[in-house]
């Protein structure tokens, strides 16, 4: 199912920046057709817009694959990995503005009754939200604390790390109103500026097909570390 839903979603990112990629090789100065510039911008700011939504999908959706996992199978509490007790513990006790003293002992009574008479793992749904959050630093924290076999920790020193906080951030801009498409746009190239060093190429600026390949590099190993764990039930004490 992850893996369906990025396709689904990596196929509309494609055909939107094809679509973006021919905009910027057509030479309309010299054609007769009128090119709306300003609209042009507007529409390569909406990638990152495009490129959070499947980042953020894929963390949602991968975390209720695992819990949907667990449903299936009725997996219980004393059966799952420390790490998978602790991931849903927390999510339990999210949003301590529900918990008052006047609830704070039936709250706990049920997450006890739950574990002593071997209820089956459930997951709170509303629990899961990671709005406008989701940056490699918070991949790989979820990765820890789920027990993932993600290798990239060290996200400094990967691109796919700087492109995905730098996506995150454009989307806030334009989610909270900071700034406009159009400003967002404006300085967007779509094969950004590269350079050659020693025979290698090198980013000096990034371009849109480098924030939608880094993207996707670096969701797709995400995904496949998540189907490995469901495969191989590492979510098994």
């Amino acid at each position: 199912m992850i893996r369906e839903e990025f396709n689904l979603r990596f196929e509309e990112i494609n055909r939107y920046f094809t679509f973006l990629e021919k905009i910027e090789m057509f030479d309309y100065k010299s054609s007769s057709q009128i090119i709306d510039e300003e609209l042009v911008k507007i529409l390569k700011a909406n990638g990152f817009l495009l490129l959070y939504n499947i980042i953020e999908s894929s963390v949602y959706n991968s975390i209720l694959e695992i819990f949907e996992e667990l449903k299936h199978h009725k997996i219980k509490y004393e059966n799952i990995t420390p790490q998978l007790k602790k991931f849903w513990l927390k999510t339990k006790f999210k949003n301590q503005e529900e918990l008052t003293n006047q609830n704070i002992a039936q709250k706990s009574f049920e997450f006890v009754e739950e574990i002593i008479n071997k209820f089956p793992i459930n997951l709170l749904i509303n629990k899961i939200d990671y709005g406008g959050t989701i940056t490699p630093q918070k991949i790989r924290q979820l990765s820890i604390e789920l027990g993932l076999d993600f290798q990239e920790l060290n996200y400094k020193d990967f691109p796919n790390g700087e492109a995905l906080v730098s996506i995150k951030n454009k989307r806030n801009d334009l989610a909270h109103g900071k700034f406009s498409f159009g400003q967002i746009g404006k300085d967007l190239s779509y094969f950004g500026e590269i350079k050659l060093v020693n025979d290698e190429e090198k980013i000096i600026k990034f371009g849109l097909v480098h924030y939608k390949n880094f993207t996707i590099e670096h969701i797709s190993e995400f995904i496949t570390s998540v189907e490995t764990y469901i495969k191989n039930q590492s979510y098994k004490n």
